[in-house]
């Protein structure tokens, strides 16, 4: 641990943990493996964060009390959203990648702005700048594949989005 605060709850439950930044890691408690660098990064996370790489500013710092297993986060408040019910396997890189993601698992997030108001989904790939960026909705959005700047950046607030494709810029 490395900075203010940073891993400063942990018991001797926790094992292999890095924080690296103030605040990292601060609420985690027990569990393993995870690394968190830089501020507030992981800060929620007590003892439902397994095996998790955060990094970046506010990186995956919305966890709740489920179990938030196996997921990469890198960049400004990547996966910063209140994560829960199973929100596994998931890959966000970018500014703001996946920002409000709550629950799903397998979400696959890279670029900026991508992703950034999907809240429920499993299977999802969202590649370039703003793909997929306005699916905010409380519906379940699975298997869909958005690649291009703004691919997918349809308004899809009223309606799931499930098993679309949109390759190019602003497709669907």
């Amino acid at each position: 641990a490395l900075g203010e605060n940073a891993l400063n709850s942990t018991t001797g439950a926790a094992l292999k943990n890095i924080g690296i930044g103030t605040n990292a890691l601060t609420a985690l408690t027990v569990q393993d493996d995870n690394i968190a660098i830089g501020h507030a990064s992981m800060s929620g996370a007590t003892s439902s964060a397994h095996s998790n790489i955060a990094i970046g500013f506010e990186t995956m710092d919305g966890f709740t009390s489920q179990a938030i297993l196996k997921n990469i986060a890198i960049g400004y408040q990547a996966l910063s959203g209140a994560l829960h019910q199973d929100s596994s396997g998931m890959i966000a890189i970018g500014y703001q990648a996946g920002l409000v993601h709550q629950s799903g698992q397998q979400n696959i997030y890279i670029g900026l702005g991508t992703g950034m108001e999907n809240m429920i989904g499993d299977n999802n790939i969202a590649i370039g700048y703003n793909s997929w960026y306005r699916s905010h909705n409380s519906m379940q959005n699975d298997d869909n594949i958005f690649v291009g700047s703004g691919a997918g950046g349809g308004d899809w607030t009223g309606t799931a989005s499930s098993s679309n494709i949109g390759i190019g810029t602003s497709a669907l």
